[in-house]
Formats: C-alpha cells, structure tokens, sequence
C-alpha cells in the first residue's frame, strides 16, 4: 500500500475524483444488470486510472467465476464470458472468503495471486491487481477486479 502518511495535498485530487465517479454511478440510468455493470466497470476503470476493471459472478454450485463484463479502457470495449475454475486457484479464493479488499502490488509474486501468473496475468500483461469481494448475506457472490498492465501500482488507502 502506498505511504499511509501521504500528504493532504496529494490526497484530495484523487478524493475529488472518487467522489465524482461515484455521483455518475448514482445518477446512471441503466436499464437492466448488464448495463449497469457495464457502466460501473468502466467508470471504475476510468476513476481509478486502471487498463482493465472486471466483475465476476460464482456461478449456482461456487465451481467457477464467470466474467459479467471486463472494461478495456485503452480500447474503450467490454467483453464477457471468460471463466476461472476456483480449483485452479484454491489461495485465491481462500483469500477472498476471508478479506474484505485484496491488493496485491506484485500480483505475479503475491501468494494470494500468483497461481494466475502464468495463464491470466502475463497473457494480459498484468502487474498489479485489487480485488474486492462482492458479498451477499455474508457470502461471497461475485468480484471486482482491478487490474494495472505495464507496471507495478502501489495501491493507495483511498483506492
């Protein structure tokens, strides 16, 4: 995580700019869920400053994550159906049950990611990643996943 003792001055910019992302989700007038999704993904993208940003959905037995939409914003399109079996990636959805937010600055060295080095990360030249659980009723339903190519991103507290 980037410095926790970050300067005001540094801050409120990117403040500024979450809270706006925010006000456009609010008044976003989607029509049906994958819609909406898509506006989300690509807002959220857009006010992060990340390439990629994708939500995924366990499918009715929690075997599989299906890709709801993912927002290439150096391309400006989405696409969906991509699916990642949990068997394959067992640390990462332990993590996900038990963490609240996964930031993984180094995502192909990260013991919470790295199972996906090989197969999704260097394939989409993946650096970083932070990834937030959807829950449910307590259950974990789905992901948003934040992903930064070409570089390491520290994640920041605001992020």
């Amino acid at each position: 995580m980037a410095d926790f003792f970050e300067s005001t001055e540094e801050r409120t910019p990117r403040v500024l700019r979450y809270q706006a992302g925010l006000l456009e989700l609010a008044k976003s007038p989607a029509a049906d869920l994958a819609e909406a999704l898509r506006k989300i993904a690509e807002v959220d993208s857009k006010t992060l400053g990340v390439a990629r940003v994708g939500i995924w959905l366990f499918n009715e037995d929690r075997s599989e994550i299906v890709c709801q939409d993912v927002y290439l914003r150096a391309e400006d399109r989405h696409q969906s159906g991509q699916k990642l079996l949990a068997k394959n990636y067992p640390a990462y959805f332990q993590a996900l049950e038990e963490s609240r937010i996964l930031p993984a600055s180094d995502a192909r060295h990260d013991p919470r990611t790295r199972e996906f080095t090989e197969g999704y990360l260097v394939p989409q030249q993946i650096f970083s990643m932070m990834d937030v659980p959807i829950r449910l009723g307590g259950k974990v339903v789905g992901i948003v996943c934040h992903e930064q190519v070409g570089a390491i991103r520290d994640w920041s507290l605001e992020d």
